[in-house]
């Protein structure tokens, strides 16, 4: 990945992270969220069995990402 795509990609993660805690602080009441961003820098769509991509057995990231907002970068 180039430097300015990756730059770009966080700079979005970003974004959607600060807009999605204030989306959520305000359907609670006004209370902080707990906010975990998860953003693997070696990871390959095809090492992920909940995109469905390829056949790949990951249970535990699958039952991560149900439970999750999940957002992905196409290039």
């Amino acid at each position: 990945m180039e430097r300015r795509t990756f730059i770009k990609t966080g700079v979005a993660v970003g974004v959607v992270s600060t807009l999605a805690s204030k989306v959520v602080a305000g359907a609670n009441g006004g209370k902080r969220p707990n906010l975990v961003i998860v953003f693997p820098d070696q990871m390959h769509n095809y090492a992920m069995g909940f995109l469905k991509k390829e056949p790949v057995y990951t249970p535990n990231l699958d039952r991560f990402a149900s439970e999750s907002l999940v957002l992905t970068v196409r290039y």
